[in-house]
């Protein structure tokens, strides 16, 4: 799911003007399922995935106490969290 997830990330970031389109994603998850990652059978259902799994953690990392993760990380991990949110 990580190189999946990298792979998608990484073309949705090279050579289009709006990487947060509905247009331009589904044609980088259809290009990646075709060229990258052909012995997939669902990439867009294994992103989904992924994504998931850094919702958990982001939520955990969200509402952990600050002694185990300082509110400076919680905002760098927000930041993120945002900018993926546009990308997904």
């Amino acid at each position: 799911m990580n190189i999946a997830a990298k792979s998608y990330l990484d073309e949705l970031l090279t050579g289009d003007a709006d990487p947060t389109s509905p247009t331009t994603k589904s044609r980088v998850i259809q290009t990646a399922s075709e060229r990258y990652f052909p012995q997939s059978l669902n990439l867009a259902g294994d992103l989904k995935s992924a994504f998931s799994l850094w919702d958990a953690i982001c939520a955990g990392v969200k509402s952990a106490n600050n002694s185990t993760v300082p509110d400076a990380t919680k905002q760098v991990w927000a930041e993120a969290d945002k900018w993926l949110a546009e990308r997904r």
